[in-house]
């Protein structure tokens, strides 16, 4: 199954983001990158699969207090689980990633507005 991600084009600064797709196959992880437009990634978090064929990601923050009317794309990608492992070294910290090594496996830009979200 393709992936895809259901996401508004205008989004708050914390939201949850859902989609499609299956979930990976061992070794592999499914992750969620934030970045501006035209800079490096952000890593965010691993992908959920509450359900067959449907993945999430809770409170995924997009930018900063500096970001309203800024654009930022979404990205998944399929990366090793030792990979997803060096990286959630970093949660719930901002941790820059000029290039991820993996396959991308779906992008959705989004633009953010002033408003605070979920977090």
């Amino acid at each position: 199954m393709r992936f895809a991600i259901t996401v508004a084009t205008v989004v708050p600064n914390c939201l949850d983001v859902f989609g499609t797709g299956d979930e990976p196959p061992a070794g592999r992880t499914a992750v969620l990158f934030v970045r501006p437009a035209g800079a490096s990634y952000f890593y965010e978090q691993p992908l959920h699969f509450p359900t067959p064929h449907s993945w999430q990601a809770r409170r995924v923050v997009v930018g900063d207090q500096t970001s309203p009317g800024r654009r930022f794309e979404l990205h998944v990608f399929l990366v090793s689980d030792a990979y997803a492992k060096d990286l959630a070294k970093h949660d719930g910290e901002p941790h820059s990633v000029p290039e991820v090594p993996g396959k991308l496996l779906t992008s959705a830009a989004v633009t953010r507005t002033d408003e605070i979200g979920n977090c």
